[in-house]
């Protein structure tokens, strides 16, 4: 019970030794404004110090900037609405370091009158540091020697005349096949008769009527002129089946 005494009737503890009081005030104007004054024989300087109400909404506080000169007054300006008017109020005002400088508390609004401005501190500008660029050496490069390239010659090529061999092709002699007499026999069932040997050349033209002869080489030749004729006719026929075969047969030697 007797802690949160301690913390309401404590007196409030100050970072720095207090030579900036608040002043005066007024939180039933527009705009509002807090005055405050610098009772030290030195001037202070209040550069991003903030004035700040009871609540803890940062964005209703105040930041001031600047000086104040010794025994001077120096008033702030805010819009209205932001002090209690019909209620207690707590006015703070604290440094660049967070550090409570100043509180002023009222338990109703008021009117200010005749707030003051006295002040003849001019802040001293803030001086940038200037830098001085140095100089970057640049690099000078000798000049790359110009290389003039020679072209190449491109050799000319000149076409060689092509030959032309005209190639006549000897028709190869075709061979006439030669015809060996074929002897032909005629089986009889009866005792064998005279055979006559005949020539292919000859078979062309038969004889219908041949002369008989006795002195035969092979054999007697029969003298029944009817045996003629069947003969001739196989002759033919032998000489017609053989003659496209030895033909092939030639032809696919060759």
């Amino acid at each position: 019970m007797l802690l949160p005494l301690i913390f309401i009737f404590a007196e409030p503890i100050f970072a720095v030794e207090s030579t900036i009081k608040i002043s005066n005030y007024s939180s039933n104007s527009s705009p509002e404004w807090v005055e405050i004054y610098n009772q030290s024989d030195t001037t202070v300087d209040i550069n991003n110090w903030t004035i700040r109400d009871g609540n803890n909404i940062l964005t209703d506080d105040l930041t001031i900037t600047g000086c104040l000169s010794s025994h001077n007054y120096v008033t702030f300006y805010h819009d209205s609405g932001w002090l209690n008017d019909s209620s207690p109020e707590t006015i703070s005002l604290y440094d660049l370091g967070n550090n409570l400088i100043d509180q002023l508390n009222y338990t109703k609004g008021q009117l200010g009158n005749n707030p003051r401005s006295d002040n003849i501190c001019i802040p001293s500008p803030t001086l940038s540091p200037t830098f001085t660029p140095i100089p970057i050496p640049t690099a000078t490069f000798a000049p790359l020697p110009t290389m003039t390239s020679t072209p190449t010659p491109i050799p000319t090529i000149i076409p060689t005349p092509t030959s032309i061999l005209t190639t006549t092709k000897t028709p190869t002699p075709t061979k006439t096949p030669s015809l060996t007499p074929t002897e032909t026999v005629t089986p009889f069932s009866t005792p064998p008769e005279e055979v006559i040997l005949t020539n292919l050349s000859d078979q062309n033209t038969p004889t219908e009527n041949p002369t008989p002869t006795s002195n035969s080489v092979l054999g007697v030749t029969k003298t029944n002129n009817k045996n003629y004729l069947p003969l001739i006719f196989i002759c033919l026929g032998a000489f017609f089946l053989l003659t496209p075969l030895i033909l092939a047969k030639i032809k696919h030697e060759n």
